[in-house]
C-alpha cells in the first residue's frame, strides 16, 4: 500500500486532539494515516497547530515505551553517572526525578537503614568519593549540617594536599 501525501477528509481538530489530547506523535499520526512525518508537520504548520515542547515530546515518548528502557539504543542497565554520583532507573521511587532516576546513594541509605530519608536531608560521604556507595561510607544530615560539614572537609584536603606536596618535595631533594 502506498503512502498518500494528502490527509483528505481529517480536520484540524482530530489532529490537535491526537497529538494535544492523546499525547500521539507526529510518527505516530503519520503512521496512522500512511503518510510521511513531514506530511503531518506540513499540514501541523499549514493548520497553526503548536509543537510540543522537546522535553514534553521525550516525556511522552519514555511512557509510550517506543524508546525506554532496553528498547532505547543507548540503553545501558538503568544506570549512569552525572556530576560524580551515581544514578539508578526507579521511576516509582518517591525521590525519583522527572525522568525516573534516583541517586544511588540515597538508595543505599534507605535500603541499610529500613527507612525514606527525611525530607530536607542530605546524605553524606564521609570519605568524599561520590561514587562510593558502600553503606558504612554514608551519613544522612540535614540540609545544613551538610552545608556546615563541606568547608571543613576542604579545608582538610587542601591540608592532605599540601602535606602530600611537601614529602614529595623531600623525596626529589
Amino acid at each position: 500500500m502506498s503512502k498518500r501525501t494528502l490527509l483528505s477528509g481529517v480536520t484540524r481538530e482530530e489532529l490537535v486532539d491526537l497529538y494535544h489530547n492523546k499525547k500521539l506523535s507526529q510518527h505516530q499520526i503519520a503512521s496512522k494515516f500512511q503518510v510521511t512525518q513531514g506530511a503531518i508537520l506540513y499540514w501541523f504548520r499549514k493548520l497553526s497547530i503548536e509543537s510540543r515542547q522537546h522535553d514534553d515530546s521525550l516525556i511522552n515518548l519514555g511512557k509510550s515505551g517506543r524508546f525506554s528502557g532496553s528498547k532505547n539504543p543507548r540503553w545501558n542497565g538503568g544506570r549512569h553517572v552525572a556530576n560524580g554520583y551515581v544514578f539508578i532507573r526507579m521511576p516509582s521511587h518517591p525521590k525519583a526525578s522527572k525522568r525516573g532516576y534516583v541517586r544511588e546513594h540515597v538508595l543505599v541509605w534507605e535500603e541499610f537503614n529500613k527507612c525514606s530519608l527525611p525530607k530536607g536531608w542530605h546524605v553524606h560521604h564521609k570519605n568524599g568519593i561520590k561514587t562510593d556507595n558502600r553503606p558504612e561510607n554514608l551519613e544522612a544530615m540535614t540540609h545544613q549540617a551538610h552545608r556546615d560539614v563541606i568547608p571543613s572537609l576542604l579545608r582538610r584536603i587542601a591540608e592532605l594536599e599540601q602535606k602530600l606536596k611537601e614529602t614529595l618535595n623531600e623525596r626529589h631533594q
